[in-house]
């Protein structure tokens, strides 16, 4: 008898994976159907009423950001900078709806990718994956590895936008080539399912040059575009600006993307740390707003139990 039907004839469910199985630190989880009926039975109970748990809550949970991004379709994402799966659980429970994966600058190997990715979807996370060029090869990747959507990096101008967004889209319309496995179900697929794949799966070049700023329009055009991904820092280095300061000139950048996308009818996404960039995301209709980087956010929480000890060691306590 196999190892499987043997585990199902004693009422076991086997292996179940924890996350740090998955680098090879833990052992395999076995649960028997009671416990897992228990734990699935307590966690679904908890999202329909909020209740059942002494774990701090969400302060929008039953409030109006939470049904608002429900009703409108907003997204909001967290950027990750490396397979930090302790932080995606944590941005799901609060009720976050994306991920940032910045390939480009983080930590991310092929390997990692490839195992992170499935993770995430099954937290239900949409995974937005910040390649690590504008080229055919990390595009099709983080796509073949079942990214929802790719966000191409150092997109120079429309001529440059056209050739490297193909590789998004299968031909007639684009020039990904296909690959097979995950995507497929690791079955064979018919001539719908490329039909499909082109809708579901979104391509945002990022809006960081001077030169895809001006031809804004032209990349939004584009039939292998469903949106454009502002790279705000880049942007005002090479606008000749210096670092990216929030002024009027750099919101008026933004306003123009985001015009430009609400024209065309397509996506517009912001990396929104600040109060000034959320509350200009909310008000312009950003399909997308990032609304923390993981590095910031550990940087905030480590700060903030540094300051609280301080203060209580202050004179005045």
């Amino acid at each position: 008898m196999a190892a499987e039907d043997r585990t199902r004839e004693r009422g076991i469910i086997a292996p179940a994976m924890p996350q740090g199985d998955i680098i090879g630190l833990a052992p395999p989880l076995r649960l028997t159907c009671e416990e897992v009926e228990e734990v699935v039975s307590f966690h679904r109970q908890r999202r329909q009423t909020g209740a059942g748990t002494n774990a701090p809550t969400n302060p929008f949970s039953d409030q109006g950001y939470r049904r608002m991004t429900k009703k409108s379709g907003h997204k909001s994402a967290v950027w990750l900078s490396g397979p930090n799966i302790a932080a995606a659980e944590i941005a799901a429970s609060i009720g976050y709806t994306a991920v940032v994966l910045d390939i480009e600058h983080g930590s991310f190997d092929l390997c990692t990718l490839e195992q992170f990715i499935p993770v995430l979807k099954g937290l239900e996370l949409e995974v937005l994956a910040k390649v690590l060029a504008p080229e055919r090869g990390p595009i099709q990747q983080a796509l073949d590895f079942g990214a929802d959507a790719v966000v191409i990096p150092h997109i120079l101008d429309a001529a440059h936008a056209e050739k490297t967004c193909a590789f998004t889209k299968f031909p007639p319309h684009g020039e990904r080539s296909f690959a097979g496995g995950r995507t497929v179900a690791y079955g064979s697929p018919d001539d719908q399912w490329f039909v499909d794949q082109d809708f579901k799966t979104r391509c945002y070049p990022m809006i960081e040059h001077a030169g895809a700023l001006r031809d804004i329009g032209h990349i939004l055009s584009l039939d292998t575009v469903d949106g454009v991904f502002i790279g705000p820092s880049d942007l005002s280095l090479r606008r000749g600006r210096g670092s990216y300061k929030r002024s009027e000139a750099d919101f008026a950048d933004l306003k123009a993307i985001a015009e430009a996308a609400k024209a065309a009818g397509k996506h517009w996404l912001l990396p929104a740390w600040s109060v000034s960039e959320k509350k200009f995301g909310l008000e312009n209709n950003a399909h997308t707003l990032v609304l923390t980087m993981e590095h910031g956010a550990i940087s905030l929480g480590f700060r903030d139990a540094w300051n609280i000890t301080a203060q209580l060691l202050s004179p005045a306590h």
